[in-house]
């Protein structure tokens, strides 16, 4: 045990507080029971070792740019008690919502203590994600980011959520090894989108694991998105093999709604390392997450959870949809060969009915949610001058189906346009000879891998 942890509860028992068992810890402290009602967080440092799945939080030590960044736990004792102020001071003023509240500071042996409610419940199970889901929507409103999601600080008493143990704002601070991504956070603020998204992340984890499906977000994976813009792999960066890793795991989820939310949501938050179809990124920093992709994610759980099992019928290669990605991937992995442009090709007719299918659905899926919208006017394709004019219908099809299947906000409230021209350009496609022509010169745009879009 941490000697400074020896000396608080020692100075803790002479004062006659009912100190009981460690009840676990967070990385940087270790939780005991006080009483029957209350915790004790105390600060202490972690011996170095390898982080395995759940330990964290995870910081991040820049060397240099022939290195980037390697992780390491908590092992300072400074730091530790840093973030164990930092976060009581986040906690303090949070008087409602599902946060275990915070109760007192204490000193103890010249070492700041925490006390808080001791959260009723269990770890969460795969029935507990909607409610979890719900929960987190009221923490971002009250408290911001949590930043530390993990089965161990999520407690689920019948319909209540708590949630113990969240972050501080802190530079190169992630969650826990297996549910933390690197989402790029613009302001470093409680509210800021992309620390928001962090958590959403973390959800997905979380309910895959509930699922008995490990997503494979382990240290590497989190340290090669981490490195990406320090190390000469222009952020965005080709997300195709992750997302495609991605569906291969999920396909072993039986529980098609939760698979579906999983997929979606994941597909979004991976998203975020991803340019827009054929805009080449002018720098290696990241793009911001759309604002309220978040609330939107959480919010409304059964939609993304129908919206995932559609796009991972759609999406499915061999694919036109691959074109979409491959316009993405295109100027990122300039050595690709256009195989994957030629299968897409081949599925074109069995690919196109598919499509075909999936955009009435996914029409009454939005008006199912959101209501009947009048179709507004959107803003036309910007097509690049090296796609033919016999592409567009194609290509507006399957860029529009895109927007529909990863819906932002904004997109929300477009549906019904994006809708309406989807099934405009799927009229424009029913001949197959046309639609033929139409995926061989698409093949052409998306195979020039010399050309800067």
């Amino acid at each position: 045990m941490d000697p400074q942890v020896d000396r608080v509860l020692a100075e803790a028992r002479a004062r006659g507080i009912d100190i009981r068992t460690q009840i676990g810890s967070t990385g940087y402290c270790e939780s005991w029971a006080v009483g029957d009602a209350l915790v004790m967080r105390i600060p202490r440092s972690e011996f170095p070792a390898a982080l395995g799945r759940g330990d964290g939080p995870i910081v991040a030590d820049y060397f240099a740019p022939q290195d980037g960044y390697a992780f390491r736990g908590v092992d300072s004792a400074v730091l530790a008690h840093t973030l164990l102020e930092s976060s009581t001071e986040r906690q303090r003023g949070v008087d409602r919502g599902p946060l275990a509240r915070f109760v007192d500071r204490l000193e103890l042996a010249g070492v700041a203590v925490a006390l808080h409610e001791r959260p009723a419940g269990r770890a969460p199970v795969r029935d507990d994600l909607r409610a979890i889901a719900r929960a987190l929507v009221e923490l971002h409103d009250v408290l911001g980011y949590h930043g530390h999601l993990a089965p161990a600080h999520v407690f689920v008493d019948g319909d209540r959520v708590t949630f113990t143990d969240p972050l501080p704002v802190y530079p190169k601070l992630l969650g826990a090894v297996g549910y933390a991504i690197p989402i790029a956070a613009a302001e470093l603020a409680p509210r800021d989108e992309g620390l928001l998204l962090r958590d959403v992340a973390a959800l997905v984890a979380i309910a895959a694991e509930a699922c008995g499906c490990d997503l494979g977000w382990d240290h590497d994976f989190v340290a090669y998105l981490e490195n990406g813009p320090n190390r000469s792999i222009g952020r965005p960066w080709d997300a195709r093999p992750a997302l495609a890793e991605l569906a291969r795991r999920t396909r072993t989820i039986e529980d098609t709604a939760l698979r579906g939310w999983i997929d979606a949501a994941a597909r979004l938050a991976l998203d975020h390392y991803l340019p827009a179809p054929s805009v080449r990124p002018k720098t290696s920093g990241p793009r911001p997450a759309t604002r309220g992709i978040a609330r939107s994610l959480l919010a409304h759980f059964d939609f993304y959870a129908a919206l995932g099992a559609i796009a991972a019928r759609v999406t499915a290669s061999p694919s036109l949809m691959d074109f979409v990605a491959m316009e993405r991937g295109a100027v990122i992995e300039a050595y690709d060969s256009p195989d994957t442009a030629f299968a897409a090709f081949g599925a074109c007719d069995a690919s196109f009915a598919t499509i075909a299918g999936a955009v009435p659905e996914l029409q009454r899926l939005y008006a199912r949610t959101f209501g009947e919208q009048p179709a507004g006017a959107l803003a036309p394709i910007a097509h690049h001058p090296d796609v033919y004019a016999d592409v567009y219908p194609l290509r507006t099809l399957l860029l529009d189906v895109d927007r529909l299947l990863a819906p932002t906000p904004a997109t929300l409230g477009e549906a019904s346009g994006l809708a309406a021209r989807a099934l405009q350009a799927i009229e424009q496609l029913r001949d197959a000879q046309q639609r033929q022509n139409a995926a061989r010169r698409y093949v052409n745009y998306v195979s020039n891998r010399n050309r800067v879009y």
